[in-house]
């Protein structure tokens, strides 16, 4: 058994510590897959205009400030079931009594890296949260 420690996770809505089964991260997966149509639409203009100024071909490279037009990755977001702003959104969540440890925590990512949409979520920040609180290694 791994040796894990308790995860101090707290409501974004609210700020009170969140906990058990009335508790849940959640995201809005169908704004997750927007992000993905979004980013592809603009890598598909990108190339077009990339060919149309490089008939013949080379090296191709890219400015960071072309990344600036391309929207944010969709959060992840810890609430109590009352303080939820959006119940009625069809988000992926999972109660926080499952991921309460950061051995649970680390179970759900194994999960969800199978999950296509995961990319286009910000799944590392929710984990940099879960791991910076007092006496963690970050």
């Amino acid at each position: 058994m791994i040796a894990s420690r308790r995860i101090r996770w707290a409501c974004d809505v609210c700020g009170r510590p969140a906990r058990g089964p009335d508790a849940y991260v959640c995201v809005d997966v169908r704004r997750a897959f927007e992000v993905w149509r979004e980013h592809d639409r603009l890598d598909a203009e990108w190339e077009a205009e990339w060919r149309a100024a490089h008939p013949q071909g080379g090296l191709k490279t890219r400015s960071i400030s072309d990344f600036d037009v391309y929207p944010d990755l969709v959060p992840w977001e810890v609430v109590h079931r009352a303080c939820d702003p959006n119940p009625e959104r069809d988000d992926y969540w999972f109660s926080l009594d499952r991921c309460d440890t950061e051995a649970r925590l680390l179970a759900w990512t194994a999960h969800l890296v199978d999950k296509t949409w995961l990319v286009w979520t910000d799944w590392a920040g929710l984990l940099r949260r879960a791991l910076t609180f007092e006496g963690s290694l970050l």
